[in-house]
């Protein structure tokens, strides 16, 4: 009887071991590449029965999520292991994100074969489908070792020591590079963002990596540039006009450092390697962990939100950021970076500085507004009432700008062309009193008659008897009044903070010769071609032409030259449309704007003449007309009057084909509301039956829209 249990024991033992021995768990296993940042593998479990792999999905709280259901494992002879199950989830229905921004789900799948040393995650056909490739079961990040190995013992060039030249000119730069395991199936657009030096707008670049995984761009730049590199994931360096650029990257080392799960794993190797125009110093780019633009952007973008600016002068805002940008003086002087390297950080450190003073104005009203006990406008007029505006002493700061302007190294910041639309400074008239609002509202009515009867009341007691004398209620219900009509607020407050003309700046601290002047003018001579479609007239050439720096005139007057010719090309290619009757609003007014291409497929893109990200669609959109010419899809654009210049919208459609209504304000905001537009471009696509098929926030790019016109079209 012992023998008999003991036997039992170690057969029971022996198939134990055995189940154990069946069943492998991988940790945090590395990937080559990602086509989405939203999706994590902390681990993979594969038995003889299965292969369960684990995400955690990164999204906004609140949004939903899902899965197509053609999602499946690829191993790397190209054989498929279906989906099987999931509990919690269920493959082409939407799941919401919970609070956490966080979800986590087990994926099981068919069982991969034993000896397997990598394999492929693909959610569907499409090129935004969620693919993970080289998803490693043996901890090793790459099969491209010799390649790095190579590029390791590349010896980065010991120029750079000092800054190239930074002057003008009409030629492009050139980006070439190759992505060092690349894959056929992998993503195949790269794209290079960078702001023109003109007035700071972003441009984008396109292109394709071929099979080899070789790419090559062309920007045209007309000074030495940081542009933002991107192919899924993004990489900063600079690029020179007339010189080339090459760029080696390193994908697996890339994907890794942009998980969220493995780049605190140690990695001795590099994201990308450098050789041609720039090297040394794009080398101490991407190493740089100091980010001077990043440190000042946080500011930047925080306008309004930072608790400390409340109630700040202005001379104490002022003292707030010098002490900031002189400790990143000292910050950058420490650095082990080559005196090149060091001098663009400095540049940027200044402009960046500048621009933030320039605009403290802004962000000392904003805080007021944000952090005021009461309404958001009581705010807003509270600070009107009581802020002091300095004088022009306190823009001496702009003297840290004078050597960079003078030897023109100026235009090697990122923001320059941001800077220049701020330089003129916010001196303001000194008032003796402070103009009352309620005043101001009261005599707005008399002429416009915009107030209600009982709002006639409440304002004329406001004004006669003060703020004060209201009861709380009567508090709320008045500044409810303001912020229906907010335009009164708004030109109200330009008359209390009206502009100092008497005030030149830029002459007293920069030098009453200095290429500031040029700059801005060739700025509004920019704008002007760029904004509102229109080429220079004969007294702008003229003030080109006066210029030192020929090649103002010689850039301008080139792109005018090419706006009249693309004017004259295309100016029949579109058709300019009546807005529908004011009265209709809402469904009515939308149904109103389709029921003419009842049977087709609309388009339908909401946009403004101040949007470049609207126009850069519009532009990448007429390749794609072109090519889907036939199919029955009209193309219907709407903008709003008061929030497009009129002007420039007229300009700007000609060279767009397609159908173009100036909407009014009223019915723009209708249709937002409708609609829920909360930011442009906004499209919506509109079947044949006239639903509504898909909104779209923000341009899905060329191969995204084409598939879901076809979709429509389809149906």
């Amino acid at each position: 009887m012992k023998n008999t249990f003991l036997i039992f024991v170690s057969i029971f033992f022996v198939f134990t071991v055995g189940i154990q021995a069946k069943t492998r768990i991988v940790e945090k296993p590395p990937y080559v590449y990602s086509s989405t940042t939203m999706l994590e593998i902390p681990r993979v479990t594969l038995t003889d029965t299965a292969t369960i792999v684990d995400f955690d999905v990164y999204y906004r709280a609140g949004k939903t999520v899902k899965f197509s259901s053609t999602l499946s494992l690829v191993d790397g002879n190209g054989c498929r292991y279906a989906f099987r199950w999931c509990e919690g989830m269920v493959p082409g229905k939407r799941v919401r994100m919970p609070e956490s921004g966080k979800l986590s789900l087990s994926l099981v799948f068919e069982p991969l074969p034993p000896k397997i040393r990598s394999f492929d995650f693909v959610e569907g056909p499409y090129e935004n489908s969620w693919r993970i490739y080289g998803i490693s079961l043996t901890g090793k990040h790459s099969d491209n070792k010799k390649k790095i190995k190579r590029l390791e013992k590349q010896r980065v060039s010991k120029s750079g020591l000092f800054l190239p030249d930074a002057g003008l000119t009409a030629d492009s730069a050139i980006i070439t590079g190759r992505i060092i395991g690349f894959r056929k199936d992998y993503g195949r657009q790269i794209e290079a963002w960078y702001n023109t030096v003109f007035d700071g707008r972003q441009q984008c670049v396109t292109g394709r990596v071929d099979d080899k995984g070789a790419f090559r761009l062309s920007l045209a730049v007309n000074v030495p540039t940081e542009v933002v590199f991107s192919y899924d994931r993004s990489l900063r360096f600079f690029v020179v006009p007339g010189e080339v650029v090459n760029v080696d990257i390193n994908l697996a080392e890339w994907t890794r450092r942009g998980s969220r799960l493995l780049r605190e794993q140690p990695s001795r190797e590099r994201v990308a390697y450098f050789s041609g125009a720039m090297a040394r110093i794009n080398d101490e780019k991407i190493h740089d962990t100091l980010q001077i633009g990043d440190f000042w952007q946080r500011y930047y973008s925080s306008l309004g939100k930072i608790k400390a600016f409340y109630k700040m002068s202005a001379d104490d805002y002022k003292a707030y950021l010098l002490h900031r940008y002189d400790s990143l003086c000292v910050e950058i002087d420490r650095q082990p970076w080559s005196e090149a390297y060091k001098e663009i950080n400095r540049i940027n450190n200044a402009v960046w500085c500048a621009l933030l003073l320039n605009r403290y104005s802004l962000s000392l009203r904003l805080s007021y507004r944000n952090f005021f006990d009461g309404p958001a406008d009581a705010g807003l007029y509270a600070f009107a009432q009581q802020f002091e505006y300095p004088d022009s002493s306190y823009f001496d700061y702009v003297t840290m700008l004078r050597p960079y302007f003078d030897n023109g190294s100026i235009v090697w910041a990122d923001r320059f062309g941001d800077l220049l639309g701020t330089m003129e400074g916010e001196v303001k008239l000194k008032k003796k009193t402070r103009p009352n609002l309620w005043k101001f509202i009261e005599e707005a009515d008399s002429v416009h008659h915009f107030l209600s009867d009982e709002e006639k009341i409440l304002v004329g007691s406001v004004s006669q008897k003060g703020y004060d004398s209201l009861t709380e209620g009567d508090k709320k219900r008045v500044w409810n009044i303001v912020g229906t009509h907010k335009k009164y607020l708004k030109f109200f407050l330009g008359v209390v903070s009206r502009r100092d003309k008497n005030a030149p700046l830029p002459a007293v601290f920069l030098g009453e010769k200095s290429v500031y002047f040029d700059w801005v003018e060739a700025q509004r001579c920019y704008e002007k071609i760029k904004e509102n479609y229109t080429p220079l007239d004969q007294d702008d050439k003229a003030s080109l032409r006066a210029m030192d720096d020929t090649m103002f005139y010689r850039i301008l007057s080139a792109e005018s030259d090419s706006l009249s010719a693309y004017l004259e090309r295309n100016r029949d290619l579109s058709s300019r449309l009546d807005a529908p009757l004011d009265s209709l609003s809402g469904e009515e007014l939308f149904a109103a704007l389709i029921a003419p291409y009842r049977g087709k497929v609309v388009l339908v893109d909401f946009w403004e003449t101040w949007c470049s990200p609207c126009r850069i669609a519009m532009q990448q959109m007429i390749p794609l007309k072109k090519e889907l010419a036939g199919k029955d899809i009209v193309y219907l654009y709407l903008a709003t009057e008061g929030s497009s210049d009129k002007k420039a919208w007229k300009n700007l459609i000609e060279a767009v084909p397609g159908y173009h209504i100036l909407l009014s304000l009223r019915q723009g905001r209708s249709l937002s509301s409708l609609l829920g537009i909360s930011g442009v471009p906004t499209f919506i696509i509109v079947d044949r039956q006239g639903n509504r098929m898909k909104k779209l926030t923000g341009y899905p790019g060329v191969e995204a829209m084409k598939r879901y016109l076809l979709d429509a079209q389809k149906r």
